[in-house]
């Protein structure tokens, strides 16, 4: 499923751990650079589930849907959230939401292999 490969790898960028600074790139085009990208992914996501769903079993499609509100809710605070307005809570914010969607991948993928393999 490479929808939801390029959607985590899009929704872990918006606030990467190490990051590269360009400086001709100011932070609002930054911010909507990274926002483009994962709107892409993020659509491509939901059309594919939602084109779908009626082949998943249920706990896999919640499982999947999971994922995208998850996405989402992260890019709504990348988006809305100012770093500098909120140092202390910015960075723990971003790392407790990458470690929910990628368990939520990880449980998700479980899931899928299990149903595959019976």
């Amino acid at each position: 499923m490479d929808s939801l490969f390029d959607l985590r790898e899009a929704t872990l960028s918006l606030r990467p751990v190490v990051d590269f600074d360009n400086r001709q790139e100011s932070e609002e085009e930054r911010k909507a650079r990274r926002l483009s990208t994962f709107y892409e992914s993020h659509n491509r996501f939901a059309r594919v589930i939602i084109n779908h769903q009626p082949f998943y079993p249920e706990k896999i499609f919640k499982a999947l849907n999971e994922i995208r509100v998850l996405a989402i809710q992260e890019s709504r605070q990348y988006q809305y959230l100012k770093l500098s307005a909120n140092l202390d809570g910015y960075w723990d914010k971003a790392q407790a939401n990458q470690a929910k969607i990628v368990d939520a991948i990880d449980r998700a993928c479980v899931m899928i292999r299990r149903r595959i393999s019976t």
